[in-house]
């Protein structure tokens, strides 16, 4: 219902198709030097594919974190991705171009430098990453087909408090360093009527847009002195 509400810009279809151009270069790419690139055509280990997922995941929680933390990076790589609240699936391409080279470099290349995979092992993880973050903007409630994989809710919060829920697969790295978004159903009081909705408590309460919109602007002003 909320995509109803949404405007779709000019910049949106043209940053999806130059983000989904790089992809293609990318698999280009990697089907012409596989020789080069992977242990073998094919072969199946499951052990390499979660190791694969555990170095993304790391890779990418920090690379995150650190564009949300620093001001100045935030405001020329992830601004874009934040511009709004009601995701799309194709939402995933909405970035900007640098920081979608970024993760091209981060995830999907760097990990290749010291893990041994094979070509079917690479487009299985490749595929899986697709099918995730296509789903964890498609703003649905259901859970992922896999398990221990987070869900879309958990990164729409990300999106609607802009702080914590850095994780891209696993929870591991927002548990241990307690940037998980810890939201809560407030009981109803005793005395409140059967059909009366309990308010959220303030330190899990979801900020408005008015609210994010003040808080970009105060980014905006603290980079203008600095």
């Amino acid at each position: 219902p909320s995509h109803d509400r949404r405007l779709i810009k000019a910049d949106y279809y043209w940053l999806t198709v130059v983000n989904f151009s790089i992809t293609i270069v990318l698999v280009m790419g990697l089907i012409v030097y596989r020789d080069h690139v992977f242990r073998s055509m094919t072969g199946w280990d499951i052990k390499q594919i979660i190791v694969y997922f555990l170095v993304i995941d790391f890779i990418y929680y920090w690379t995150h974190r650190v564009t949300h933390r620093i001001p100045y990076l935030r405001h020329i790589l992830h601004e874009t991705h934040h511009d709004v609240f009601d995701l799309l699936p194709l939402d995933f391409l909405n970035v900007s171009v640098l920081e979608y080279v970024m993760y091209i470099l981060t995830t999907n290349l760097a990990p290749l430098l010291f893990l041994s995979v094979s070509m079917v092992e690479y487009f299985t993880i490749f595929g899986l990453i697709l099918v995730h973050v296509i789903y964890c903007h498609s703003e649905v409630d259901s859970s992922f087909f896999l398990p221990l994989f987070i869900d879309s809710t958990y990164h729409r919060h990300h999106h609607q408090i802009g702080r914590g829920n850095y994780s891209v697969f696993f929870p591991i790295w927002d548990e241990y360093m307690k940037t998980r978004i810890q939201t809560q159903k407030a009981e109803p009081t005793q005395k409140a009527e059967p059909t009366q909705k309990a308010e959220p408590t303030p330190s899990t309460r979801l900020p408005s847009t008015e609210e994010k919109e003040k808080e970009k602007q105060e980014v905006a002003s603290h980079e203008a002195h600095t």
